[in-house]
């Protein structure tokens, strides 16, 4: 690495830095009015005033989440029927009160809170469930098994009988076969899906990934959910410039990419518009 350029670097992020250092996310009260502050790299210091909130009876619980005396705020989004007092944070972003837990502010509509435990919590997703149902994000999900949900990986869960994506049933899935193939693709024995989506026709014995959101089995390639149908089979594949190609052309998405003819150098100007 260059001098010159390292020295640009280190400045850069010490800019940022005092920058973010000045504007530390949380809550703060003003001229009578409660406001949360952060910071973001393309639009620098945002400050939101929180909708109702009494600065008299104010109080932060952490960076994040605050309440007064009869409202809830996860940042600066009211927690719609939070009760302040028995108001608990668990891990970001998810808090709790004495009647239901709360994912950025969105309540779960808990039906069971004595039983209720979480099963999986990184930075992307959050599983839980209660005696009787199941729960992706702030999405309650109806499960034909509950004592026997588990998370299988962060995306996916089961309960013995069925398998979930992303809090969505994939039909007729079946566990014991079901596996990921990768790209939000998966498969079990008989079946393949995109995500949520069953892919109908698909051969999942044949089924594997070509990249950049296609895949292929023995008959077809495939877009996302989609069938490439203008695409030929022998010849498709990623080109070195990492676009979809057969040998006729390119491709966009599952349709065949047609390029805009060029505007000839002697076209004549277009008529001035009447004026009214």
């Amino acid at each position: 690495m260059k001098p010159r350029f390292l020295l640009h670097s280190l400045m850069l992020l010490t800019v940022v830095a005092l920058l973010t250092a000045c504007t530390k996310d949380g809550f703060k009260i003003e001229n009578g009015k409660v406001y949360y502050t952060y910071w973001t790299f393309s639009f620098g210091p945002q400050s939101h005033e929180l909708p109702g909130a009494d600065p008299e009876t104010f109080k932060s619980v952490n960076d994040w989440l605050g309440h007064d005396a009869h409202h809830v705020y996860f940042k600066y989004r009211l927690a719609e029927g939070a009760d302040p007092a028995t108001l608990e944070a668990k891990k970001y972003p998810m808090f709790c009160d004495k009647n239901d837990y709360y994912i950025e502010g969105a309540p779960l509509h808990v039906a069971d809170m004595k039983h209720f435990e979480v099963l999986h919590h990184d930075d992307m997703h959050i599983w839980s469930k209660d005696s009787r149902y199941a729960y992706f994000d702030s999405v309650r999900i109806e499960v034909d098994n509950i004592k026997q949900f588990k998370v299988v990986q962060w995306h996916y869960a089961t309960d013995g009988v069925r398998v979930y994506a992303f809090g969505k049933l994939l039909p007729e899935s079946d566990p014991a076969t079901f596996e990921e193939i990768g790209n939000c693709y998966y498969k079990d024995k008989t079946h393949v899906w995109f995500l949520e989506h069953l892919i109908e026709g698909a051969d999942p014995a044949s089924f594997q990934l070509i990249g950049h959101g296609y895949a292929k089995d023995k008959n077809r390639i495939y877009y996302d959910e989609k069938v490439v149908e203008d695409a030929d089979y022998a010849t498709f594949a990623i080109d070195q410039y990492g676009d979809p190609r057969d040998k006729n052309g390119r491709f966009h998405g599952e349709n065949r990419w047609v390029d805009k003819p060029a505007p000839a150098d002697n076209a004549p100007e277009p008529e001035p518009e009447p004026q009214p």
